[in-house]
């Protein structure tokens, strides 16, 4: 359930553990960046960077509602086409499936959160 929000100073991410809150150690979120001046190739296949492996008590990721997580992505420029989803692993190592991946074009124009 990966939601992304817009924001004046970057891209909010938002989405739910999968499991038990109290199991989760990290975060892993992978994140695609394509320009959209027309020198990206529209048909290619996106590339996903892990741009953050996070232990799950890392003050840059926020809970909210005990099993929902927010992280803050500051570092985007606008006029490009950003893409995410985010993996969850336990204290054994074991990780869940990717979660949904969400896209869209970051403008400078973006509205703060309410």
């Amino acid at each position: 359930d990966l939601e992304m929000r817009f924001m004046t100073d970057g891209i909010l991410l938002r989405w739910s553990i999968p499991g038990e809150p109290s199991l989760m150690t990290r975060v892993r979120i992978y994140r695609s960046e394509l320009e959209t001046d027309g020198s990206a190739c529209p048909g290619c296949p996106r590339q996903y960077i892990l741009m953050a492996d996070l232990a799950s008590g890392d003050s840059k990721i926020q809970r909210e509602d005990g099993n929902r997580l927010i992280y803050r992505d500051s570092l985007v420029k606008p006029g490009r086409l950003y893409g995410y989803y985010v993996i969850s692993c336990n204290r054994s190592g074991t990780c869940s499936e990717a979660s949904n991946q969400v896209e869209g074009k970051y403008l400078r124009n973006a509205v703060p959160d309410r």
